[in-house]
């Protein structure tokens, strides 16, 4: 008996799976899915609910404008089209997959913006506690600086700017890259977050709760293609560079000092990312030469795995409080940080074992918990 897994995101917390049993390889053969894309940064899974348990804010397993898609299907009946034009299989949206994650990592193309946003610093509360939530897998206030420094999370927060304005130069080229937009967003909204309690100093940390909360906007406006989702988009993200850059643009609302996690940063797009850092590694360091040579690259993409999969383990995610859970996050982050030590060290066998590690534990997190939410 056959089973073909199709892992997607959902956004009530965590990865669904459609399982088909008994179904011929050949059928699926027609089943493509999402737009091309070609740019960078990204992870793998899902955002939970709030602390209050409420319901995702924008579902994906109903149709893009909120209801279930038409009945419209593709030849072999497997497929079917809503009225956005968005494929479906059953209820998964077939656009939640890259098309070329390593493509999505690789591409450093970096172009700058002049900010055109007028305005000045505003104050801003000086927030406590260790994450939004106090939480880490094990307990107890996070260590950011343990996992990364403020230089290290910053230099991320670039490459995030220098990526949206290339994909939102125009809504072509908005439509070809609206997945990593989301993703990005994700990133952005969680780094935001951590800023305001890193104890490293970062030009724009007065304001790290209106990056924070920008990257929610980006990430919430790209769930569409079009010039209405393009539009919306793009606004969010022209304030985030005059944030950046000192400055608070005027209609800027003010914004909460701490949030949960779960408030803001989407799990799924922080999991993409994850997984698109994972990939990159497994792929491109494979010998001892290229190990040497990009060891800064390979310290990056490891500080992100540790420093997102403690975000992901934040208690105010569904099922983080979960024993196994925390067990499989532990391990994780354990396991990038070895590969930061290795790096350290010059150790290219510490460092192939230590990726092990981490391809191991994602397999293993995500059997546990694809089928949680999939009733």
């Amino acid at each position: 008996m056959l089973r073909i897994v199709f892992p997607f995101r959902d956004r009530s917390g965590l990865v669904t799976v459609v399982g088909i049993a008994g179904l011929a390889i050949g059928l699926l053969s027609g089943c493509g899915g999402g737009d091309s894309n070609s740019s960078t940064s990204a992870g793998t899974d899902t955002k939970g609910t709030s602390k209050t348990g409420s319901a995702d804010k924008h579902p994906k397993t109903t149709g893009g404008n909120g209801h279930r898609p038409t009945e419209q299907t593709t030849a072999n009946g497997l497929i079917r089209i809503d009225s956005d034009g968005r494929k479906w299989f059953g209820k998964v949206p077939m656009d939640v997959w890259f098309d070329d994650p390593l493509g999505v990592a690789g591409d450093t193309q970096s172009v700058s913006r002049t900010p055109t946003g007028p305005g000045s610093k505003p104050p801003m509360g000086h927030p406590s506690g260790g994450t939004s939530t106090g939480g880490t897998p094990s307990g107890g206030a996070v260590d950011w600086k343990s996992l990364a420094s403020m230089e290290l999370l910053n230099s991320e927060v670039k490459r995030i700017r220098n990526e949206l304005t290339v994909g939102l130069q125009s809504v072509r080229r908005y439509n070809g890259r609206y997945k990593m937009i989301q993703t990005d967003g994700a990133t952005l909204s969680a780094i935001g977050a951590i800023a305001i309690v890193h104890p490293e100093p970062v030009g724009w940390k007065e304001n790290a709760r209106y990056v924070r909360d920008l990257g929610t906007k980006i990430e919430e406006s790209s769930q569409k293609l079009g010039r209405k989702a393009y539009d919306a988009t793009k606004l969010p993200y022209e304030q985030l560079v005059d944030v950046l850059s000192g400055n608070r643009p005027a209609g800027l609302p003010d914004a909460e000092p701490t949030l949960p996690f779960s408030d803001h940063a989407d799990r799924g797009g922080l999991m993409k990312r994850m997984d698109i850092a994972k990939e990159w590694l497994k792929q491109n360091v494979q010998t001892a030469a290229v190990f040497k040579e990009q060891g800064e690259k390979i310290r990056h993409e490891a500080s992100l795995l540790a420093v997102l999969g403690t975000v992901t383990a934040d208690k105010s995610y569904d099922s983080a409080d979960e024993k196994s859970y925390a067990a499989h996050a532990r391990e994780l982050i354990a396991a990038a940080r070895a590969i930061v030590a290795a790096v350290d060290s010059d150790d290219f066998t510490g460092f192939t074992t230590a990726l092990g590690r981490v391809d191991k534990k994602c397999d293993e997190c995500h059997v546990d918990y694809r089928f949680k939410d999939d009733n």
